[in-house]
């Protein structure tokens, strides 16, 4: 079964589409998200006569389906890819170089959480080469003795003024060397490190033992503290970037293993979360795929008017070269009607497979219906004048209606108009050349960033 489908007045059929699922849910789909039938056949109304073809309603839908389907289809895939780089970690653990590689760095996003509070921070780390040649223990535990005080401080300017807990590490990261902690002033520092502002007075002195160990090795090593003045609260945003700057200089420092461990905690109770740097998190993705479904939904009747603004363009661009046609026939003898059936009638016999001349398709269709309906030409071009919204069509309609029975003054006229369209169609196509001038500018201006990038990248990675 085909349906008659002249399309702006020409005279195609085309056969309905088979009845795929995509068909099937186009007709499930609530019409204010897919497009108002009503609505779909006032907008056609402008380049269209008579009754609107169902296939035309459907074409819409089907299109506007297909963009639901393939958000639908984008939305699965980022929860699927979220959900798998949860599974996997999140943030694959750099591998390390042989010995006597390359020091690579690597760019990394970490979450921070302390209680209440909370710090996300883009973070460099660097990944040494494996290390088969590992120090001593004695040197390791030598240089953990120099980096202790550093370390144990925490956010006290030193060991000497003391305001806030100290840090007391019970386990090295980096040489994995356990620590235990003993206090001679119990009262003013224990041996987790916490401060007691209240009880100690100010400029008493502690000493702190570290007891070192790791397998049958031992050592200890002691430190003198001594109490400041009183601070306020603690600042655990503060604390949070100084935890997260140690944790990865310590990372970055070491050498073991065969890849960067990346801890989910670390001992002082602080979560972490790494990511890969600049990655969306599945709330912000699922947020610009609905702002796109949104924008389809507004989008929903943007094939009709495609399509209306495709004929209206198309009547403007062949009206001048029909009026010169028309003109050449008027002045060899014919008649006004018989002329523009003649333009007609050679259109049709000559008409090209696939080619888009909807102004002839509506002399074609202006053709038929006077011959079926007697109806005239005066209302035929008032009809279309008023559908395409063209001034040319509305001057000519009137000139028509005017000067019909007056051959000789409807061709001077005529020929008038046509001078008049051939000048305006000429300084249309020269701000169509202006303006294809400014769009050539935007892909310009990309090839010269990428040119830049190309030029700067190499020297900014030396830099790094």
């Amino acid at each position: 079964m085909k349906i008659n489908m002249k399309i702006f007045s020409g005279n195609k059929e085309k056969k309905p589409p088979e009845k795929t699922w995509l068909y099937r849910l186009a007709g499930r789909l609530p019409d204010k998200w897919s497009g108002e039938k009503d609505v779909i056949k006032r907008r056609y109304r402008g380049a269209y006569i008579g009754e609107i073809p169902e296939q035309l309603i459907v074409d819409s839908k089907l299109r506007t389906t297909r963009m639901y389907v393939l958000l639908a289809a984008l939305l699965l895939c980022v929860i699927l890819a979220t959900v798998a780089e949860t599974m996997d970690g999140g943030f694959p653990e750099p591998a390390r170089d042989d010995y006597g590689g390359d020091i690579r760095t690597v760019d990394a996003e970490v979450e921070a959480a302390y209680g209440a509070e909370k710090l996300k921070r883009d973070v460099v780390l660097k990944v040494l080469p494996k290390s088969v040649e590992p120090t001593a223990l004695s040197e390791q535990m030598e240089s953990l003795k120099e980096r202790l005080p550093a370390l144990i401080k925490a956010e006290n300017a030193s060991l000497n003024e003391i305001s806030s807990d100290l840090n007391l590490l019970t386990m090295d990261e980096k040489t994995g060397i356990d620590i235990t902690w003993e206090s001679d002033r119990e009262h003013f520092v224990n041996e987790q490190g916490q401060i007691n502002l209240i009880d100690g007075a100010e400029g008493e002195e502690a000493v702190l033992t570290a007891h070192l160990r790791k397998g049958e090795v031992r050592d200890e090593v002691s430190f003198r503290v001594i109490m400041g003045s009183p601070g306020a609260d603690y600042d655990y945003g503060r604390s949070l970037e100084n935890s997260i700057t140690n944790l990865v200089d310590g990372i970055s420092e070491s050498a073991e293993g065969d890849a960067v461990s990346l801890p989910d905690s670390t001992q002082s109770g602080i979560r972490l979360n790494w990511k890969t740097p600049g990655s969306f998190g599945l709330p912000a993705l699922i947020f610009v795929l609905l702002f796109i479904g949104f924008a389809v939904y507004r989008s929903r009747y943007s094939l009709v008017d495609k399509a209306v603004e495709r004929w209206r363009e198309g009547v403007r661009r062949d009206f001048p070269g029909f009026l010169n046609k028309l003109l050449l026939l008027l002045n060899a003898g014919l008649v006004i009607t018989s002329a523009i059936t003649r333009i007609a009638d050679d259109y049709s016999a000559h008409r090209k497979e696939g080619e888009e001349r909807y102004f002839y398709e509506e002399l074609c269709g202006m053709r038929d219906r006077m011959r079926a309906s007697n109806t005239t030409l005066t209302v035929e071009f008032a009809d279309m004048a008023a559908r395409s919204g063209q001034r040319e069509v509305m001057r000519f309609s009137t000139i028509l209606a005017d000067n019909i029975d007056r051959g000789n003054a409807l061709a001077e006229k005529l020929s008038q108009e046509s001078r008049t369209l051939w000048s305006a169609r000429k300084k249309i196509a020269e701000e169509k050349g202006r303006l294809a001038e400014t769009k050539l500018t935007f892909p310009m201006v990309l090839q010269l960033l990428v040119i830049i990038l190309i030029t700067v990248t190499p020297a900014v990675m030396n830099m790094r």
